[in-house]
């Protein structure tokens, strides 16, 4: 490139970024001689920036007056026409086709783009890929793949419009029959057992998948449309087309609509198409896009006398309706569609939407405090996905396990669903459902006392957020990230974090994830002393919760206010939002998390004088710690220094002991950190944590 650049421009010395960009250049010209020497010569007129972004996307930049350079390599467009000139003219055609590629491609794709005409045999295709890639007209791109040089494409681009119109619509409808066709072949693979291998073979497609169904939408293919749309709908479901935003259902309803879906195999179709874009309007957060197609699917059922298409309608509706808060109202869509469902032909498609009912109609009970009902339906989806082989829905139905199981406290059983859930969605190559594995596992961890653990379930599912766009799943692993932070006692990075939770959360109206990061934020405000601050974060997150049903939410954030108004001095109303907490958590079997309120009516208690309440209170609190160490907690050192202080009172032997054992798990616990630094957070940044190795240590040195 300098030696060339330097005929026209003897003084070019290009400094340390302009030489970076020169070898961009190089690169994007796979580093062909020719090529490099005739965009050297625009060094006389153009800066490397310049050269680099016209190399990339001109053909015609590349040409040269060189003297004494022969006419055929004055330019790239000579060159190639020249080439073509020497090719015989099956290379030819297929070169022409080959334009057609959105991305790299394989020998069999392109035996099949090529076609009919002159009935190309594999073996032949192959010879004449081989023949163009040994002429640098073609790239080798892996065992039987090839691919285009961008200006390479440009040429063999503009030879294929000089084709008949005919010709041109026919090679087109060979490419989107022969990619849609892939993706209806392997339509049940996907959220199979051999799903991994199919996700796997159609990811290497899938820029032509998505160009193939651009192109059928625009040219209202119906029957194909009708072939892809299931597979394509899993496709979005396990993460692989959902990572490209751009993809959608909406063109080829838009087409159908404008052709006239009057009769009943457009309906049908036209039915199917609006499922897909209900279902993938669910997973972006656009719920109005959800109500609309589903209520319009309805209609379309009634019409065609399909009450299962009614009942697909009904789930993601209810679906819908969950993530934003409204659980009575999924409730009562998911269970309408499981009626009409049941009341459809066994099928394996009837029976997979049986099993997603299922866990769906399980998340909604669990949200409403109905863990019982809720293992139930999850037990129950899986018995249906496992007859089926339907690994979607039996990584599904182990991570609504591994929540449920978290919310009872069961957190060692919970990391096995969630490690199930993540092998599960493997075997089927499905990405969120492996986000969804990954993210339980890590929550579990963390409510253990095992955060370096779930330093790395997190982390994981956060490089998997890297190639699915899957918002709702960001934001629960951004409040969780939260959580974390929260519990080293990095409350800098913790209120960044929640921050940024409760936008996404906001944002998507996903009630859940606003609710916990609100709640989340109120105790981050609590132990920073802005007590009003907590106070207002909670009752929002309060507002939520109760509109949604989601008594969980509601007795996390009475706790969170308790706390709040007895540091504000509001004595009555902490102590009411103490016990209607408790009420809460044994109305719906969570033990496990009553000692949270109880160590605030201690303290309460304590503060009027009131020994034998406070003793009451912690002789349960000590029957829970010696079942379960207090896991699930947000401050169990508060909880401890409450029942220690109670027994110190009271002149109570097992006062020391306590306070002994507390402080070496308390160590413990620290000592599993992964760095110095997050060691020494831990035990002096957190207020509760500091208190009690403090106190530890001053009683043993006495």
């Amino acid at each position: 490139f300098l030696q060339t650049a330097r005929r026209t421009r003897p003084r070019f010395t290009p400094d340390a970024a302009e030489l970076a960009l020169i070898g961009a250049i190089c690169e994007a010209l796979d580093w062909l001689p020719l090529a490099i020497m005739l965009a050297a010569g625009l060094a006389d007129e153009l800066s490397p920036a310049a050269i680099l972004e016209l190399v990339r996307a001109d053909l015609d930049a590349l040409q040269s007056d060189l003297r004494g350079m022969p006419d055929r390599h004055r330019s790239m467009r000579a060159l190639f026409t020249s080439s073509w000139q020497l090719l015989p003219d099956d290379q030819r055609r297929l070169m022409e086709n080959c334009a057609l590629f959105a991305a790299s491609f394989s020998r069999a794709a392109a035996a099949a783009v090529v076609g009919p005409g002159g009935a190309p045999s594999a073996r032949s295709v192959g010879r004449s890929l081989a023949a163009l890639a040994d002429h640098a007209l073609l790239q080798r791109a892996g065992p039987e793949r090839y691919a285009l040089h961008p200006l390479a494409r440009q040429f063999a681009a503009e030879r294929h419009a000089r084709l008949p119109a005919a010709e041109q619509a026919a090679s087109r409808a060979r490419h989107r029959a022969y990619f849609l066709g892939l993706v209806a072949q392997h339509a049940d693979a996907i959220v199979g057992a051999n799903g991994h291998a199919a996700v796997e073979l159609l990811h290497a497609e899938l820029a032509d998948i998505h160009l193939a169904w651009h192109d059928a939408s625009q040219t209202n293919d119906m029957s194909l449309i009708g072939v892809a749309v299931q597979g394509l709908l899993d496709l979005v479901r396990s993460g692989e087309l959902y990572a490209t935003s751009t993809f959608t259902f909406a063109p080829a309803i838009a087409q159908l609509r404008a052709h006239g879906a009057d009769d009943r195999p457009a309906r049908q179709i036209l039915g199917q198409l609006l499922v897909a874009h209900a279902e993938t309007s669910y997973l972006r957060g656009d719920y109005e896009a959800v109500i609309a197609a589903a209520q319009e699917i309805i209609q379309i059922s009634y019409a065609l006398g399909q009450p299962y298409l009614e009942a697909e309608a009904r789930c993601v509706w209810g679906k819908g309706l969950r993530h934003q808060g409204l659980n009575q109202a999924a409730q009562d869509q998911l269970e309408a569609a499981y009626r009409l469902v049941r009341a459809s032909a066994d099928s394996r498609a009837q029976r997979r939407l049986r099993c997603d009912l299922h866990n769906f109609q399980g998340l909604t009970a669990w949200s409403l405090g109905q863990f019982g009902v809720a293992r139930a339906h999850y037990r129950a989806a899986l018995r249906v996905a496992q007859s089926i082989t339907y690994n979607h829905g039996e990584s599904h139905g182990y991570y609504a396990l591994a929540m449920t199981t978290i919310m009872l406290g069961n957190y060692a059983e919970a990391v096995e669903y969630g490690a199930a859930a993540t092998t599960s969605a493997q075997v089927s190559g499905s990405r969120i459902g492996e986000i969804l594995g990954l993210l339980t596992k890590g929550l579990a961890h963390l409510h253990r006392g095992e955060e370096t653990a779930a330093q790395e379930a997190f982390n994981a599912s956060e490089d998997l957020f890297q190639l699915v766009e899957y918002r709702q799943g960001e934001s629960s692993m951004i409040a969780f990230r939260g959580m974390l932070l929260l519990h080293l006692g990095d409350y800098a990075a913790a209120r960044v974090t929640l921050a940024e939770g409760i936008a996404l959360g906001r944002m998507l109206r996903y009630h859940l994830v606003f609710s916990l990061g609100l709640n989340l934020m109120g105790l981050l405000q609590h132990l920073l002393g802005d007590h009003a601050g907590a106070v207002a974060a909670c009752r929002e997150a309060m507002v939520i919760a109760e509109r949604a049903g989601d008594i969980v939410m509601v007795a996390y954030a009475l706790t969170i206010l308790g706390h709040a108004f007895a540091a504000l001095g509001e004595v009555t109303e902490a102590a009411a939002c103490y016990e209607r907490a408790v009420a809460i958590r044994q109305a719906i079997r969570q033990a496990h998390l009553i000692p949270e309120p109880l160590a605030g009516l201690i303290e309460l208690a304590l503060a009027r004088g009131d020994l034998p309440t406070a003793l009451v209170h912690s002789e349960t609190i000590l029957a829970t710690y010696a079942l379960t160490s207090l896991a699930g907690v947000e401050e169990p050192s508060r909880i401890l220094l409450a029942c220690h202080r109670s027994l110190e009172l009271a002149g109570d032997a097992r006062a020391a002991p306590l306070l002994c054992q507390a402080a070496r798990q308390l160590r413990e616990r620290a000592a599993r950190l992964a760095s110095p630094e997050e060691r020494a957070t831990f035990c002096t940044a957190v207020a509760a944590n500091r208190a009690l190795l403090a106190l530890a240590d001053a009683t043993a040195g006495g």
